[in-house]
């Protein structure tokens, strides 16, 4: 069951410490984490900040990033505080990117995924994300990227991409 009252709300340069916290206790372990710096320059460079909220407390956090070579937008992070886990955050942040891009006209979306968080992967999959190819080695810890991808127009039909789809 979904908690009710969230909102969502663009971040501002003066965030970059609550989104810094969230992703501290989102309770993966990633290679490194993100400073409050990380995130500001994330900003600087275009990355946009979406902070999900529930009765005013941050809960989760979502990134764009325009992806101009595929007509698309990349998820860059999405992080939702461990107690919040499993309560709808997640999807509220996804449906507002989703919403993002298809108000941006882009025809899909991208995801970079660390190949040990089959949580994540498995959440993406049911929101309709494909898995479209692996990078090698893409993280700190020689950790392979699943890079997943969702069509929003169709235009790259199932028989036509396949070749793109599993390694």
């Amino acid at each position: 069951m979904g908690l009710e009252n969230i909102v969502i709300r663009e971040a501002e340069k003066s965030d970059a410490e609550i989104l810094r916290t969230i992703e501290a206790n989102d309770g993966f372990p990633y290679p490194y984490k993100k400073t409050a710096q990380d995130f500001e320059r994330y900003m600087a460079e275009g990355t946009k900040f979406y902070i999900a909220e529930h009765n005013g407390m941050p809960v989760g956090h979502v990134s764009l990033v325009d992806c101009a070579y595929l007509s698309g937008d990349r998820l860059h992070f999405l992080a939702t505080i461990k107690d919040y886990q499993g309560k709808g955050v997640g999807r509220a942040l996804m449906a507002h990117f989703e919403q993002k891009v298809t108000e941006r006209k882009k025809d899909c979306a991208v995801i970079n995924v660390y190949e040990n968080n089959p949580r994540a992967i498995d959440f993406y999959k049911r929101l309709g994300y494909d898995i479209w190819f692996i990078i090698p080695h893409r993280y700190e810890e020689g950790i392979n990227a699943v890079v997943m991808r969702k069509d929003f127009t169709n235009k790259y039909p199932e028989s036509k991409a396949a070749h793109l789809r599993k390694p």
